[in-house]
């Protein structure tokens, strides 16, 4: 079945494109070091196929209001027209399967995107990507860094609003000193679910006893915080941690991000459902990615929650 997403823009200017012209993360196109194919796929149906089934084709005009939208939501302060807009997906659509072709008709220049559908869960993320780029800015947040930055997760209503929102997280290596009050990329291992069903706790280990004690005396006294595990953390006690205690093939872990230095923490959930190596969540993902850094994609819930739908290691 053959998906066509048309792109119908205004011609209003033939400029070309600006070089400074800020677009989705490049390193959406490598191949990730986890992705949830279950997740994207469901996602998918949601929002992709079933306009795909009832209309069979999926038409998104690029107006000037949309344009101001995703200026707006992307921080882009140069001049940008419609046409523009389509420059800065092609490398996308090239990923996801997709090939864009201009006319002129009734005065109006046109510009369509024919999109394939696919079952690959790497292109339909970014198919997934696109829709949200060009429809929804307002719910797709692009944070690098800048973790503490909380436009994307104190707002209750903001989060529970439709579509889900997105986020896409650049987390930065431990040599990079980031202008911004928080520490430096940290997971810290909380719980996982073994396909057996069996759960086990991680936080509660011996070797973070220690904080683990101060978390709960801080509990006692009404604050919810995981400063303590912050102050204490090494990425070399987390890998083991998670490599001492797991040992059946990974369901779900979760672990705690750290928001900023005062112990606010968002939680990160990977859902492998027993197709990966735990390695992966180990020494992979939780040493490495505090030595190098790490990338994420993942949608929001309260809490905040963040469920990842692909990770990246750098």
């Amino acid at each position: 079945m053959l998906l066509l997403l048309c792109v119908v823009v205004t011609d209003m200017s033939q400029e070309e494109q600006n070089e400074d012209l800020q677009e989705l993360p490049r390193w959406l196109l490598d191949a990730p070091h986890f992705i949830d194919d279950k997740r994207i796929n469901s996602f998918y149906d949601a929002v992709i196929r079933p306009k795909a089934k009832i209309e069979e084709s999926i038409t998104i005009t690029v107006q000037k209001e949309d344009v101001k939208e995703i200026k707006k939501e992307f921080g882009i302060g140069i001049e940008i027209q419609p046409p523009d807009i389509v420059n800065m997906v092609t490398p996308f659509l090239r990923a996801g399967g997709g090939q864009t072709g201009s006319y002129t008709r009734f005065g109006r220049r046109k510009n369509e995107i024919r999109l394939n559908e696919i079952n690959t869960p790497q292109r339909q993320l970014i198919q997934l990507l696109l829709q949200y780029f060009i429809k929804h800015p307002d719910r797709i947040g692009v944070v690098q860094n800048r973790l503490s930055q909380d436009g994307w997760y104190v707002n209750p209503e903001r989060i529970r609003k439709p579509p889900k929102q997105l986020i896409l997280l650049d987390l930065p290596p431990k040599n990079v000193v980031v202008d911004t009050p928080r520490p430096e990329t940290m997971l810290i291992p909380t719980s996982a679910e073994f396909t057996n069903g069996e759960i086990v706790k991680l936080y509660t280990d011996d070797r973070f006893q220690s904080a683990y004690q101060q978390r709960e005396e801080l509990k006692k006294k009404g604050r919810e915080s995981w400063k303590p595990f912050l102050e204490a953390y090494d990425p070399l006690d987390a890998t083991e941690v998670i490599e001492d205690t797991i040992s059946g093939k990974i369901e779900w872990i979760n672990y705690r991000l750290p928001l900023n230095k005062e112990g606010k923490t968002a939680q990160i959930r990977f859902s492998p459902s027993g197709e990966y190596h735990n390695g992966d969540f180990a020494y992979n993902l939780v040493y490495m990615g505090h030595k190098h850094g790490l990338r994420i994609v993942g949608t929001v819930q309260s809490e905040p929650e963040i469920n990842v739908l692909a990770a990246y290691r750098k």
